[in-house]
């Protein structure tokens, strides 16, 4: 016979954009100089020119082609002598210098925003770097790679003609395109050397189509463009010839140096001319036709200038930003009395878990002096400053677990605001802690936002007597008003109160529920087990013995029958469960 006493168990119930390999641009100025010329100063301009970022251990590579001076870092006031100098918030440094004629000149470099990069300056102690002997185009390859990447070579590697002393006329000042020999109907970049004697870059751009004679035509993209080199003696006015040779809107930029001379923006397919007016830019000058991103494809031909005849007529806008892209991009821009300029931003901006989001800007020296939009439309009268004004706001990522809730959830905070968080238990639970960016019990919590925060709130089950769960008691005693005397009671009579059906996980209110060896053969002690929970048979072979004696103990309750081989088939047997 099996005696069945002590306490029983049963059945139981947690996204900057990186620049790509081979991204950037570079020129060279001046882009041409003589055969054997000896005081030459050259200055190659490495820039970013798109969204991504160039991280901490990318680089930048330029091939110097053998018969140039050699390029060194050891000796400033010698031949060949090259020196850094960072643009806006872009770092670099020199990191070798290798090879013997070509040389390879390694830079290590970080640009974050477009427009940031480096100037390399290749002189030495003045004026002392040596051309070739032979004349031709010199092209220095470039190649940049991000952090991690392989070097790539950039869309064009800059170009210095060397020329024969006969080659070109400085004062000629008509460009035909004459000398332009590229025929392909592919787009390509590369060089020629100009009418006017200096250097002419192009990129995006083919030579299939033809306005009279050689005509090149920019590709609809960002990007395409034709330069001239260094052009002496100034600009009174420009003029040229253009046809739209695509279906979009033409909108074709045209500079001198900075100066915005005018835009190409209409256009039906036939041949039409474009002039400036008085422009009356003097000294050296570089001409620039270049699309936007929202360009037609554009055939030029015949660009034709004056000489300066007079005062220069210029205004100048400086554009502040402290964060973001604006167009035109931070910096001093260049533009004709009665330029009309379209400025805007990109709000919000995001880094991660930091926003930028603009809040207007002010305008000095200009009308009017202060707005809250995004875009400002403005005619140049005068110089003037545009400043635009930024709000910091941080990622607030508040949740909690399941058994409560919080005020407030995943948003965007103001840099610097304090913010109010209640934690809110469920019924049977009570606060306890705050964890992640936050720590303590307070609820509700005021918390600074002085940096992206990610919290979390924990909570607990409330215990009545012998640390019963309230939430368990209130699904068997849903009308009770006092869970500790609910725990202490046997409203089932069956001799063991709440609290010790909870350790044994059986039902307090049906008296039949109760902890017991399965009905099974005599050779085995069969009994459900409950998870969380540890067992002990123990075993008399007399009702007369004084004490218990342990069959077997620290069995652990996995949510399963446990069946032991009974050993003493004349013993009487006893269940005992305990918490883990």
């Amino acid at each position: 016979m099996l005696l069945i006493t002590g306490m029983f168990c049963a059945v139981p119930v947690w996204g900057a954009n990186n620049a790509a390999d081979g991204d950037g641009a570079i020129t060279v100025s001046p882009g041409q100089t003589l055969q054997g010329s000896v005081s030459n100063v050259f200055t190659f301009s490495w820039r970013n020119t798109n969204v991504g970022k160039f991280y901490d251990g990318s680089q930048c590579t330029i091939l110097f082609p053998a018969g140039w001076t050699p390029p060194q870092t050891n000796s400033p006031g010698c031949p060949g002598y090259i020196e850094l100098t960072t643009v806006q918030k872009a770092t670099a440094a020199i990191s070798s210098v290798s090879g013997n004629g070509p040389w390879t000149v390694t830079i290590d470099f970080t640009a974050n925003q477009n427009g940031h990069g480096f100037d390399l300056k290749y002189a030495g102690g003045g004026n002392r770097v040596t051309a070739p002997a032979e004349a031709g185009s010199y092209t220095f390859v470039t190649k940049t790679k991000q952090n991690g990447g392989t070097l790539a070579e950039i869309a064009a590697s800059p170009v210095i003609v060397v020329q024969d002393p006969a080659g070109g006329n400085p004062g000629n000042r008509l460009e035909t395109f004459d000398h332009f020999t590229y025929t392909g109907a592919a787009y390509a970049s590369g060089t020629f050397l100009g009418q006017d004697g200096s250097v002419w870059t192009y990129a995006r751009t083919r030579g299939d189509s033809s306005i009279e004679g050689r005509s090149p035509t920019l590709e609809k993209s960002r990007g395409a463009c034709i330069r001239s080199g260094t052009i002496p003696g100034g600009v009174g006015t420009l003029a040229l010839k253009y046809r739209k040779a695509g279906q979009q809107r033409l909108n074709c930029s045209i500079f001198v140096n900075d100066t915005l001379a005018g835009t190409l923006s209409d256009g039906s397919g036939d041949i039409q001319t474009w002039t400036s007016g008085v422009l009356n830019i003097e000294g050296d000058v570089v001409l620039l036709f270049t699309n936007s991103s929202s360009s037609g494809a554009v055939t030029l031909d015949d660009v034709s200038w004056t000489g300066y005849s007079g005062a220069p007529a210029a205004f100048t806008l400086k554009v502040q930003s402290a964060c973001g892209f604006s167009e035109p991009a931070a910096g001093d821009h260049v533009y004709l009395p009665g330029a009309t300029i379209t400025n805007t931003v990109q709000s919000p901006y995001m880094d991660g878990t930091t926003q930028y989001t603009c809040l207007g800007w002010t305008l000095s020296g200009h009308d009017p002096a202060t707005g809250s939009t995004t875009r400002l439309v403005m005619t140049m009268t005068n110089d003037a400053v545009l400043t635009w004004h930024w709000q910091t706001s941080f990622w607030l990522e508040a949740e909690a677990d399941s058994y409560g809730e919080v005020s407030t959830g995943a948003c965007w905070r103001a840099a610097g605001s304090t913010i109010r968080i209640e934690a809110r238990a469920k019924p049977h639970y009570h606060f306890s802690k705050w964890d992640g960016d936050a720590t303590g019990s307070a609820t509700p919590l005021e918390l600074v936002m002085d940096a992206p925060k990610t919290l979390k709130a924990r909570f607990a089950e409330n215990l009545a007597a012998h640390n019963t769960p309230e939430w368990w008691l209130a699904r068997h005693y849903p009308q009770a008003d006092d869970f500790d005397e609910a725990a202490l009671s046997d409203t089932d009579g069956d001799g063991y109160p709440a609290w010790q059906e909870w350790v044994a996980g059986t039902d307090p209110t049906n008296g039949l529920c109760y902890l017991k060896f399965c009905p099974n053969h005599a050779d085995e002690l069969t009994f459900m087990a409950r998870t969380g929970r540890q067992y002990s048979i123990f075993y008399k072979t007399s009702l007369q013995d004084s004490g218990w004696n342990v069959f077997t103990n620290s069995i652990p309750g996995k949510g399963q029958m446990v069946v032991v081989t009974n050993t003493m088939p004349s013993a009487y047997f006893r269940l005992r469960v305990d918490r883990d």
